[in-house]
């Protein structure tokens, strides 16, 4: 739920401001990145509230705020901002089990009047089932920017609004940890 709208801005930026640091992407699930993170195989990983396992730390970039998705004609559709709390009253979609954006959906509390089950491995398929209109459903502000879609709109939910600290996950050890400041800085200017 991170590269796809992080890494490409990222890349470019990285080339027009010739910069030392060298990004070689790989884009996989948490628990594996986490996996050749600890196996030295990876110098870090940008993640979404990570738990990590000891030898590991978090350097935080920045908050993704999650929004409302939902289609046109949809009863919420002109609401200016919306209480989390009535979500248990629609029909929810969600990515498949095992994906960490929905368990961090999840740990909201969210308990909604009908809860469709969908095997939706990425946001672009959980928008489409909006635009489609099979039910609404949350998704972090990174995935809204630039986004020319007809058929859905987001909705802010009222303060404090529900979100996911994004950061790199980094070996403790690692003697390349002099890095963490200037890649943060590019990703923040990434994703403005």
């Amino acid at each position: 739920t991170l590269s796809q709208y992080i890494l490409p801005p990222l890349i470019r930026l990285t080339q027009d401001e010739q910069t030392k640091l060298k990004i070689y992407p790989l884009e996989d699930k948490t628990d594996n990145l986490i996996t050749m993170l600890k196996n030295g195989q990876i110098d870090a990983a940008l993640l979404a509230n990570p738990t990590l396992p000891q030898g590991m730390d978090f350097f935080p970039v920045f908050q993704d705020t999650f929004k409302l998705a939902v289609y046109e004609g949809h009863p919420l559709e002109n609401a200016k901002e919306i209480d989390i709390k009535r979500l248990d009253d629609e029909a929810m979609l969600f990515l498949e089990k095992g994906h960490c954006l929905r368990d961090q959906v999840m740990a909201l509390n969210i308990n909604p009047a009908q809860s469709i089950q969908c095997n939706a491995t990425g946001l672009e398929t959980l928008r489409q089932m909006v635009i489609a209109k099979l039910g609404i459903t949350i998704i972090p502000e990174i995935a809204t920017h630039n986004d020319n879609f007809k058929g859905i709109r987001y909705i802010n939910f009222k303060k404090p609004a529900p979100s996911r600290e994004i950061g790199i996950a980094y070996r403790k050890a690692s003697v390349m940890t002099h890095w963490l400041e200037p890649l943060s800085d590019l990703i923040k200017k990434s994703v403005q």
